[in-house]
């Protein structure tokens, strides 16, 4: 029998996916907080940008 091993492009790929979602992980509390006090929208801006974000997110998962 042949010894199965995992091809480097299989491991990098597993890598850089794994990187991906913690950034996005990341990024996604500091949005709401980046439109109000840096861009200067109001609350309720915010929100329906955030939730338009949420439920495409909710759609394609």
């Amino acid at each position: 029998m042949e010894k199965r091993t995992i091809k480097r492009n299989v491991i990098l790929l597993g890598l850089v996916s794994l990187l991906n979602d913690m950034s996005s992980e990341m990024i996604a509390p500091i949005v709401p907080g980046y439109l109000i006090d840096v861009l200067r929208l109001k609350e309720i801006t915010s929100g329906v940008i955030v939730g338009l974000i949420e439920g495409c997110v909710n759609n394609f998962v």
